[in-house]
């Protein structure tokens, strides 16, 4: 995304990534270089309510009016049949030189990946950014937010600014007029992937206490397979930065996660022999295979898997 503003402008563009505000403030990019003129005429966007990919094809083939550009924006897809990714895929083998046509993908998703197409990547802003946007919403009000608080609510929402924005307005409508870590621990909610670092750290330093107590917070709010699933990046992770012979940069480009999330997994892995990381990796393997073939129950199978690990970590098997 940081060479989209000094690119020229492309027929077909793919905005995908981890960061929905990102991926809008990229559309808005598009849409200031490609200055169309008579939006109401020349700009279409297509929905999951409103997808066709014939008539996505016949808007693109169609000449601006009183404008040099004519915009089409295709947003909001989980999924497209082939047949429409063929007819859009031989589009944009020959766009029409007056269109742009961007193609928003949904966070997590990449719907579009086989069309030809100027892909841009709308990553995470690094921590301290966000902590200045933070800051900044604070400025100008009568309240103060503390640096420790603010890098800990960045935090809790995983480095999400459109989680961030959603929890600053409890912090900003709250009785306290300084925030400090104990408000933002009252008032913010946890984003699912802070929670379960939580939880692996607890389970790599052994803390079977607190791990079970956490393990109990999460089964609350959260569906057993999304635990384990999410238990499983970080175990996973854990075993690639012990394992493999490359630098933090490179490891963070093969997973497709930020470089400090690298660092932190290897600082954890620090703490447990290769083969436990290793036997923890099958273990939540085999207790998934478990809870889908019946042999456990779902949450007395959460429990085990926390006090297996536990025992891993402490080398008690």
């Amino acid at each position: 995304m940081k060479n989209l503003e000094k690119s020229g402008l492309k027929n077909v563009y793919r905005l995908t990534g981890d960061d929905a505000i990102q991926i809008e403030k990229a559309l808005d990019i598009i849409c200031s270089k490609a200055g169309v003129s008579m939006p109401e005429i020349n700009q279409t966007i297509f929905t999951d309510e409103t997808f066709d990919a014939e008539k996505i094809v016949l808007s693109c083939q169609q000449m601006p009016f009183l404008s040099d550009k004519r915009l089409v924006i295709v947003k909001n897809m989980a999924k497209v049949k082939d047949a429409d990714i063929k007819k859009l895929e031989d589009y944009c083998k020959t766009p029409a030189p007056e269109t742009i046509l961007v193609f928003q993908e949904i966070v997590g998703l990449n719907v579009f990946s086989k069309l030809s197409a100027e892909k841009v990547i709308c990553k995470k802003l690094e921590k301290p950014a966000l902590v200045e946007i933070v800051n900044a919403a604070f400025s100008g009000t009568s309240k103060k937010i503390t640096p420790a608080a603010a890098a800990l609510l960045v935090d809790f929402c995983n480095n999400d600014q459109l989680l961030i924005q959603n929890e600053l307005s409890k912090l900003l409508f709250a009785a306290q007029n300084e925030i400090d870590e104990d408000v933002v621990k009252k008032l913010v909610k946890k984003s699912d992937e802070h929670s379960v670092f939580e939880i692996s750290t607890a389970l790599s330093y052994g803390q079977g206490n607190k791990a079970i107590k956490l393990m109990k917070k999460m089964l609350e709010t959260m569906e057993f397979p999304v635990i384990l699933g999410l238990i499983s990046v970080h175990f996973r992770r854990m075993l690639y930065a012990n394992l493999a012979e490359c630098t933090n940069g490179e490891i963070a480009n093969l997973l497709g996660v930020k470089e400090f999330a690298v660092a932190k997994a290897k600082t954890l892995a620090k703490h447990i022999k290769p083969s436990a990381i290793l036997q923890i990796n099958n273990l939540i393997l085999q207790i998934d295979y478990d809870i889908k073939s019946g042999k456990m129950n779902a949450e007395n199978a959460m429990y085990f898997l926390v006090l297996q690990i536990c025992q891993l970590v402490k080398g008690e098997k």
